[in-house]
């Protein structure tokens, strides 16, 4: 669907496609570096717990991995969200690809950065659903969700220009993904109880607060830095990237520390040992 939608958006041109493809590529690189990295240490933990009737600790490793999943991609999110022109530009401005596609791609990457936590919670949860063992309630929570997201991308596709219409299939994307966290939350709490929401929320809240300061913060560093947003050259956006990455990296982990994010402190340490070593 999003196929053919993008292409008729484009009048037969593939460009928008080409855009949504390189831009989901990007999603899937974050989640699968980090997301998946923790999901797949917690799985083996969830289904022995499970398999015991040890429910109190499949919850806490949901938390535990939901909390992680957050606070270790939000800073991604946020690069992804402030320095999205430069890295359309350094990424992907190459040979038939324009300056007004990397604009484009720009876009829509700003947009994907806000699916990006939603998509790997909700991905955590259907591996614990998985653990129970239980592949029938994924397979059946889907089934709204895709409708939803077909729904979504369907009015926005009609509502936004041809020029915002893959913005638009990400939204829908974004707002697919929150549905499936949510609802899984809600399916999982009968079978394994509380996972922990105050906590949840608790972190949350600090990893909000670090994420917009480290935003605002790059922001203001890419702003004082050599290049029009509009017609970025690749040397300029480099520098951007580089710089501004270290930046909002270097805030985010200032402030992480700061306000005392458990699970940044934990990576931070992990780190520190293995570098000793």
């Amino acid at each position: 669907m999003v196929v053919n939608l993008l292409t008729r958006a484009a009048g037969g041109d593939n460009a928008g496609l080409l855009i949504y493809n390189n831009v989901f590529l990007l999603l899937m690189m974050a989640h699968g570096i980090i997301a998946v990295s923790i999901i797949t240490a917690l799985m083996p933990r969830m289904s022995a717990a499970a398999a015991e009737n040890r429910f109190a600790d499949v919850t806490a490793d949901l938390s535990r991995g939901t909390r992680m999943v957050t606070a270790v991609l939000a800073p991604i999110a946020v690069c992804y969200a402030v320095l999205a022109g430069p890295i359309s530009v350094v990424v992907f401005r190459y040979g038939a690809f324009t300056g007004d596609n990397a604009v484009a791609t720009s876009t829509v990457l700003l947009v994907a950065a806000v699916g990006l936590v939603p998509f790997a919670i909700s991905q955590l949860f259907t591996f614990a659903f998985y653990a129970l063992p239980d592949t029938r309630t994924p397979a059946l929570i889907n089934i709204p969700v895709v409708a939803l997201r077909v729904l979504l991308q369907v009015g926005l596709f009609l509502i936004f220009s041809d020029t915002f219409a893959a913005a638009g299939m990400m939204l829908g994307n974004a707002v697919s993904f929150l549905a499936a966290a949510v609802v899984s939350a809600m399916l999982l709490r009968p079978r394994v109880g509380r996972i922990g929401l105050g906590g949840i929320m608790r972190t949350l809240g600090r990893v909000v607060v670090a994420a917009l300061g480290a935003a605002l913060v790059g922001l203001l560093v890419v702003a004082v830095l050599p290049g029009d947003p509009a017609n970025l050259s690749w040397s300029a956006a480099a520098v951007q990237l580089v710089v501004g990455g270290a930046v909002i990296g270097g805030t985010y982990l200032g402030l992480a520390l700061l306000l005392r994010i458990g699970e940044i402190t934990e990576v931070v340490g992990t780190v520190r040992r293995r570098l000793g070593r």
